[in-house]
């Protein structure tokens, strides 16, 4: 495995880390108070799961960005494929952010959260692909 490749896989791992975060803790206090006999609590993750997509989804395009603006990366050895990956990193920081403002505005419906999962899912999947895309046109 070459080196792009691997710091490639380390910052999205540390993306993926760092997005998990509230999930893992909103995770952790929903079984806390379960413990605890706080009562029957309905642990709402849409927001969780939101917040890691706009983080996954932010981290490829913006470190790219600054890829190219410090010169460490050539927008000529970057393909058509790096671009749609960043557009659709972009698309899916939107849309988080979307449903992230209609679940604090409480307009959310109950099935939210299917919808939050899925976009996070697709963040985390372009992010990897983007970060990989870099490394290939890194290594050029």
């Amino acid at each position: 495995m070459s080196v792009e490749v691997r710091g490639a896989l380390s910052e999205w791992a540390a993306g993926l880390l760092l997005s998990a975060i509230p999930l893992l803790a909103h995770g952790l206090v929903a079984i806390g108070m379960k413990d605890a006999g706080a009562g029957a609590v309905q642990p709402d993750f849409t927001v969780d799961f939101l917040f890691g997509a706009l983080a996954s989804a932010a981290a490829g395009p913006f470190s790219a960005c600054t890829r190219l603006l410090n010169g460490a990366l050539n927008i000529d050895k970057l393909g058509k494929r790096a671009l749609v990956l960043i557009a659709g990193g972009l698309l899916f920081m939107m849309g988080a952010a979307v449903m992230y403002g209609l679940t604090a505005a409480g307009v959310a419906s109950d099935s939210m959260w299917i919808m939050a999962s899925g976009i996070y899912l697709g963040a985390v999947i372009c992010s990897l692909f983007l970060e990989l895309t870099i490394a290939a046109a890194l290594a050029r």
